[in-house]
Parts: structure tokens; sequence; C-alpha cells
């Protein structure tokens, strides 16, 4: 009886744990929550100190999602990739379950974030446990990990 209530037992293990999918992140360094340390403007060579700002973007298997510590409505969701040096946002949404989470059509909301475009590439010029340093087109980006 005993041999019959372990094979059992066994047996119900296997099956929840081939039922269980796991998943896992691909991203590396880039995984976590990030502050918004400074923004430089290329052009000018230009330096904001951006840190009373309270902007940060937390990356998550598939999502990033920026928010501003001080105006909590707005958080913004894009869709990302990475691949090798180059970081790449797409098709930002605003955060909002109630109905939805619907297209951004007003750029201006994602330039606080040091976003300038719906569909902004960056060139990842370091990305460590600590810090994490974005180039666009336009800005340079200082982050610091928490």
């Amino acid at each position: 009886m005993k041999k019959i209530a372990e094979f059992c037992f066994f047996s119900m293990m296997t099956l929840v744990m081939t039922g269980c999918e796991i998943h896992t992140s691909n991203n590396g360094d880039l995984d976590g929550f990030w502050q918004l340390r400074s923004i430089d403007t290329l052009s000018t060579g230009a330096s904001v100190d951006a840190r009373e700002r309270m902007i940060y973007w937390a990356v998550q298997r598939h999502i990033l999602e920026v928010q501003d510590k001080h105006d909590t409505r707005n958080k913004i969701l894009f869709g990302f990739s990475q691949r090798g040096d180059s970081l790449f946002l797409y098709e930002p949404r605003v955060n909002n379950r109630d109905i939805g989470d619907t297209l951004v059509t007003n750029l201006s909301m994602l330039q606080p974030y040091g976003v300038n475009d719906f569909e902004e590439s960056y060139f990842i010029e370091q990305l460590d446990g600590g810090q994490m340093v974005l180039k666009s087109k336009v800005l340079r980006l200082w982050f610091r990990k928490y």
C-alpha cells in the first residue's frame, strides 16, 4: 500500500511539474529598476541633473515601464527589444488597467522620460549591474540601478 501511495504521489508531482512553465528573462543586466540620474543634450553638450525628478524605468521580461514618482497617473509601457549594443522601444501605451492600455498619440507624454519618438532606438554605451548609459540621436541618458 505504501508503494502505491508513493507511486501516486510521484506521478502527480510529475504531472504538475510538466504542466508548469518557468518564465525566465534573457535581458541580463538590463532587467531591474533604474533611476534616471542625468540627461545630456548631444547637440549643445548641456547636462541636466534629473535625480530630483524621480523618473524610473522598470524592465522585466518583454515590458519596459517608465514612471515619474511625482506624477503617478501617467505610467507608460513600452514593448522593447535588446539586440547586441542596441535597445529599441516601441508601441508606447498609457498603463491604465481600468480602460485598457491605450496607445500614446502625444509625443510630449514621452519626452520627460528621455524618449523623443514613438519608436526610439538607443546605443547602449554602458550596462552593468549598477549603471546604464543610453545614447539616442538627441540625448544621452545616465541611470543608476536599484
